[in-house]
């Protein structure tokens, strides 16, 4: 992961007007404003770039992070609204209902409530969310 892709991240993320963000590293790295931004929005954008983690680690958080996000999305499309045209998709989307199912045959021998897709959905989101990586 490049630093300048988190920093340029976090800069939108601030709703600050850029164009981009250019450099090699913490030392000559510069935010090139959009015409539009205004004087605190800048103080902002350097603000930022000040507290810019130039880090490895940072850089490996934010890539774990965003695969999380990106897995948690998908999970709603994957099996609420139905697998896309790939055949690997199908195959799991199938593959998950049919356990569902099977545990909510056994939730029903003793009783217990089934199990909706919704709550399959929410029981992958915490477990996405859970993971170190």
């Amino acid at each position: 992961m490049n630093p300048f892709v988190r920093l340029q991240a976090a800069l939108i993320a601030a709703n600050v007007p850029i164009l981009g963000v250019r450099g090699t590293g913490a030392g000559d790295a510069a935010i090139d404003y959009a015409p539009a931004a205004t004087a605190p929005q800048r103080a902002q954008g350097a603000s930022i770039l000040a507290a810019h983690d130039w880090s490895l680690a940072a850089d490996a958080a934010f890539v774990a992070a965003q695969g999380k996000e990106e897995a948690s999305s998908a999970v709603d499309a994957w099996l609420l609204q139905g697998a896309s045209a790939s055949t690997g998709d199908r195959v799991l989307v199938g593959f998950a209902l049919l356990v569902l199912d099977e545990i909510n045959t056994l939730r029903g021998f003793v009783a217990l409530p089934a199990y909706t897709e919704q709550q399959l959905v929410d029981a992958v989101k915490a477990k996405i969310a859970a993971r170190s990586n």
